[in-house]
């Protein structure tokens, strides 16, 4: 995230899946900051965009602001089902708005 920029990171998996741990997801919450390599993040805000997509606010360090999607129910093997379509067309306008913002 620091080294290349980041300001969205879109992550499609829950945590755990069939007692599998996927991914770590920072338990923490909001205003609570942790460290990083010296650098300090703090959640901002979470936000339950809709079902099974959570919107979280992250500030790195004093100024830098990063927001991480998270998809909850994309499968281990295979692809979402039909009634999902719509969380993933979210998530791709939330990419589409983050590049025309930034410019990337």
């Amino acid at each position: 995230v620091e080294q290349e920029h980041v300001n969205l990171i879109v992550m499609l998996t829950a945590a755990k899946e069939h007692g599998k741990q996927n991914a770590t997801v920072l338990a923490v919450e909001v205003e609570d900051e942790i460290e990083f390599d010296n650098t300090a993040v703090r959640l901002v805000s979470v936000e339950s965009i809709m079902p099974n997509l959570i919107k979280r606010k992250l500030l790195i360090g004093d100024a830098r602001s990063v927001t991480h999607l998270q998809y909850l129910t994309w499968p281990d093997h295979g692809a979402p089902e039909e009634q999902d379509y719509m969380i993933i067309d979210n998530i791709l306008q939330t990419i589409e708005e983050f590049h025309k913002r930034d410019g990337s």
